[in-house]
């Protein structure tokens, strides 16, 4: 999507530039004993959307992938990604703050 990350869930769709999603303070990848969490943070009209999801260390597939969506931070729902169809990310993977091992 050019310099932009594109959210897209049925027909509903918006863009947030690279550059604020990576400045986003949800954004990043967490790395642990055996799994790594990524998340991006987009944000639109009052919401953010946390998109993640889990990988082995070593693996390729991609677990638990999902959508929370938060109103500041508060809670407000979720979507959860059906993991027998494929699922296209583009994480910038060197650019988003890393935590954790």
């Amino acid at each position: 999507m050019g310099n932009d990350y594109q959210y897209t869930h049925g027909s509903f769709t918006f863009k947030n530039p690279i550059n604020q999603v990576l400045a986003n303070p949800n954004s990043e990848i967490a790395v642990g004993s055996g799994f790594t969490t990524y998340t991006i943070e987009l944000k639109h009209q009052g919401k953010s959307y946390r998109v993640g999801f889990l990988q082995a260390r070593g693996s390729k597939v991609l677990e638990e992938s999902g959508v929370g969506i938060y109103k500041g931070d508060s809670y407000d729902s979720s979507v959860e990604c059906s993991l027998t169809k494929p699922i296209k990310q583009n994480f910038a993977a060197t650019k988003i703050r890393r935590t954790g091992l």
